[in-house]
């Protein structure tokens, strides 16, 4: 459904759409979009999620300049265009990570999978891809999380707050949410703020229409248990859509230990004190009905999707 642009497709065996990598943010921000994988699971079809990259030429947008910052920007959500957007509450999840709601004069035109750009003031050839999350009717919220070093991160966790104006263009994506309609169960492997690529889909109306025999398998990863957000959100979403017994969440903390005494916990409160590895993965594609189809969805840093 995206505008024909001027430079052609590129051959690529995937097929990516995102934002153009730079260095003032580190490569390893992970990208809301997705990326068509080839089966490699138990021949599951697989769909992951990549770093900022573009395989697609998008026109780059202009640079604003002083002379042309007194030119309001529209406020409706525009692929070509930037529009303007005033940050409206800022809450601080934990020690790097915020949530951002934003007005807007309509609902946002952006549904489950799909990401918004967002560009640096003054320089709007710099700009990251994030996905919106808590899409009302007049409201949208951003997880963001602040990496050493980001430029664009630093900017909206740090010197965004309540009544500022932020530049938006969007939205963009290679992965049709219609797809999951023809699955019998869905797995989603995320980590960090790859998050809100699944609660993008889990939100969508699409989501809630959801035969509730379907079966879900969330594993969401993260290294440290302070690093865990949003889970509240994720249990309400899932916990009252699918019927028990139809679904399972493991909220894997990585590079930490639980013990009790000289016990070793393994699973707390549905936190599993693991390494995401391949032990992990044969359980969570251990399937007992082969006539089933499971589709996998995956978001994460480089190094996760890697893995």
């Amino acid at each position: 459904k995206l505008p024909a642009f001027s430079p052609p497709w590129q051959p690529s065996s995937t097929l990516h759409l995102g934002p153009k990598p730079t260095q003032l943010d580190p490569p390893r921000i992970p990208s809301p979009c997705f990326t068509v994988s080839p089966p490699s699971i138990n021949n599951v079809p697989i769909i992951q999620t990549d770093s900022p990259s573009i395989s697609v030429n998008v026109p780059p947008p202009l640079l604003t300049t002083s002379a042309n910052m007194d030119k309001e920007l529209p406020t409706e959500l525009d692929i070509i265009n930037w529009c303007s957007f005033v940050c409206t509450k800022k809450v601080k999840i934990n020690y790097n990570s915020v949530i951002l709601s934003f007005k807007t004069a309509k609902r946002l035109s952006c549904e489950g999978g799909q990401h918004v750009f967002i560009g640096l003031p003054l320089m709007l050839n710099q700009y990251r891809s994030y996905t919106p999350i808590n899409i009302s009717d007049d409201s949208f919220d951003l997880l963001i999380k602040n990496y050493d070093h980001g430029i664009l991160s630093s900017y909206l966790t740090v010197q965004v707050s309540a009544g500022t104006s932020v530049s938006f263009r969007g939205p963009a994506s290679s992965f049709d949410i219609e797809r999951l309609k023809s699955v019998d169960d869905l797995v989603m492997i995320c980590g960090g703020t790859g998050i809100t690529a699944m609660m993008s889909i889990m939100q969508s109306p699409f989501f809630r229409q959801m035969d509730s025999k379907r079966c879900l398998n969330v594993i969401f990863a993260n290294k440290k248990s302070e690093d865990l957000v949003l889970r509240k959100e994720i249990d309400d979403l899932i916990k009252n859509r699918f019927a028990s017994g139809r679904f399972r969440i493991q909220y894997l903390i990585t590079d930490e230990s639980k013990d009790e005494g000289e016990k070793k916990i393994i699973c707390q409160d549905d936190i599993y004190y693991r390494k995401l590895n391949e032990e992990l993965m044969m359980e969570t594609f251990c399937f007992k009905d082969s006539r089933k189809s499971t589709f996998v969805l995956i978001c994460g840093p480089p190094g996760f999707n890697a893995f």
